[in-house]
């Protein structure tokens, strides 16, 4: 096998691509940029699904919560595409827009993994309590509703 691997090599090559060589008839590459194209959406595999009534979408034993969006509160009952990226990462997209980006796990992606910043309130932008704590008291303060 080693002789024969050696004439493939050394002998057959050489004669096979003088034989069948053809020149270019451009010289220049064929290849172009693909500025412009989404190349990381159209390498995926897509299937549409529709929105359930929790605003989650099943897809290949996996469960994906859609958040809320701002020009839309739920997407129930609306025609989603969801997208499996070459990575083993989902997404999924409301015509042009992206709605989830999801974990190979299902979780949304980037995610924190601490429960106590897995879904941080926004800061309310007043303050939430009208009760002042004396300097020195032991209080730690109360929240007034």
């Amino acid at each position: 096998m080693e002789e024969a691997n050696r004439f493939l090599r050394e002998d057959y090559l050489a004669e096979f691509n003088r034989k069948f060589s053809v020149a270019a008839a451009q010289p220049e590459s064929a290849f172009v940029p693909a500025s412009g194209k989404d190349l990381e959406r159209i390498f995926t595999v897509q299937q549409e699904r529709v929105v359930n009534q929790d605003n989650t979408v099943r897809i290949a034993n996996r469960t994906l919560q859609i958040e809320k969006t701002k020009w839309r509160g739920t997407l129930a009952k609306c025609r989603v595409l969801v997208c499996e990226h070459l990575d083993g990462t989902w997404s999924v997209l409301y015509g042009p827009h992206l709605v989830g980006r999801y974990a190979a796990d299902g979780s949304r992606y980037g995610q924190a993994t601490s429960p106590e910043r897995a879904n941080p309130a926004p800061p309310a932008g007043f303050a939430l309590s009208t009760n002042r704590v004396e300097e020195g008291s032991a209080e730690t303060g109360q929240i007034t509703c």
